[in-house]
């Protein structure tokens, strides 16, 4: 169920987490992440140079399913075609949907405090 569970190898999360991190200089400041074994929530703000949010996550997708097929001796589709997106616009959902980010790995009960899930990153600001 919820399956393939690629990202729970440390190395394809470090390949998703270091895609994330490049992207951010060039594209959109980055809030919050969590690289959960099956999916990935994250928070970011786009500068307004950025291309569109499909295109840059399109490079993302593309360049982490490559190294990661690459880590698995595999080929094929690594991502879900689909993904959720969600605009924030209330004041108040910022920090509503930060904390339910960070705390995605709590309510799984894989770790009782967000620190200590390795997946997870909290931008320096915040």
């Amino acid at each position: 169920m919820n399956e393939p569970y690629w990202l729970r190898d440390e190395n394809i999360a470090k390949i998703v987490s270091d895609s994330l991190h490049l992207l951010a200089q060039e594209y959109f400041d980055l809030w919050v992440y969590c690289i959960m074994s099956n999916h990935v929530h994250l928070l970011i703000s786009f500068f307004p140079t950025a291309p569109r949010l499909y295109k840059v996550m399109q490079k993302h997708k593309s360049f982490t399913a490559h190294k990661g097929n690459k880590v698995l001796q595999r080929s094929g589709q690594f991502w879900a075609h689909e993904s959720y997106d969600h605009v924030v616009r209330r004041d108040g959902e910022f920090g509503r949907i930060l904390a339910y980010i960070l705390n995605n790995p709590v309510k799984a009960g894989l770790v009782e405090d967000w620190q200590a899930w390795q997946g997870s990153y909290l931008h320096p600001k915040l």
